[in-house]
């Protein structure tokens, strides 16, 4: 086809400009195959975005969902517990261990000292059938503080 056209001219400067003209339109499709491709680049990494931040949008309202459950939950235990416990509550009179054991025994001599201590007497049969009555006097057979003794045991 150039040929014929460059014959047509006549001319052989003709044949160099017609030479160009072709190489400028190889070069424009050549451009034009490639923005078609960056575009089809572009429209799937749009694609794969949109998909990516439809995944974390579902993750975020599974993950919020989780977190009102587990509220919903602790809620309902701490009612059922009679509210809540720890730093908000009113501090209550501190009951430890060493308050509810008997003050030590310390005898300076043992020769000296021979006679043994009297050993708890069991209950008569009307304290059994009361265990606080029997609690109270076995405690304070041992030098218990009965008002600690009670608060640790919920009375």
């Amino acid at each position: 086809m150039l040929d014929a056209l460059a014959a047509v001219a006549g001319r052989g400067d003709n044949m160099d400009d017609l030479h160009d003209f072709e190489a400028l339109v190889h070069t424009v499709e050549e451009l034009q195959a490639q923005l078609s491709a960056k575009e089809e680049q572009q429209n799937f990494l749009a694609e794969v975005i949109a998909d990516k931040q439809k995944l974390c949008q579902q993750a975020k309202e599974q993950h919020e969902e989780k977190v009102r459950a587990l509220a919903r939950q602790a809620r309902r235990q701490r009612s059922r517990k009679g509210g809540r416990g720890g730093a908000l509550s009113a501090p209550g009179p501190v009951v430890s261990y060493e308050n509810l054991l008997p003050p030590p025994v310390v005898r300076e001599d043992e020769e000296e000292d021979e006679e043994e201590e009297p050993a708890a007497t069991p209950p008569s049969t009307d304290q059994q059938e009361n265990p606080s009555t029997q609690a109270a006097m076995t405690a304070e057979s041992f030098g218990l503080d009965l008002r600690l003794l009670e608060q640790a045991l919920g009375g």
